[in-house]
C-alpha cells in the first residue's frame, strides 16, 4: 500500500534558506517510527539564487541530489 503525505510540516526558515523536512515512517498509521528502513529523513532545501553555502561536513548522512 501507498501513503502520501502532504508537505513536510517541519519548515525551517532562515530568510533565503528554507528547509522542508519530512519524516516518512510518520506517513504510515501505526508506525512506531519516523524512520521507514534507513530513509530516517527527507529535507527539502531552496536557495535564493543569489545565496551561497560555504563548504561544510555531513558526517552520517547520504546526501542525494
Amino acid at each position: 500500500m501507498r501513503y502520501k503525505a502532504e508537505r513536510a510540516p517541519m519548515v525551517i526558515d532562515q530568510g533565503k534558506f528554507v528547509v522542508h523536512a519530512a519524516m516518512p515512517g510518520l506517513n504510515i498509521p501505526g508506525h512506531p517510527d519516523h524512520g521507514y528502513g534507513p530513509l530516517a529523513l527527507i529535507a527539502e532545501s531552496f536557495t535564493a539564487s543569489d545565496t551561497w553555502i560555504t563548504m561544510h561536513e555531513h558526517v552520517q548522512d547520504e546526501i542525494i541530489s
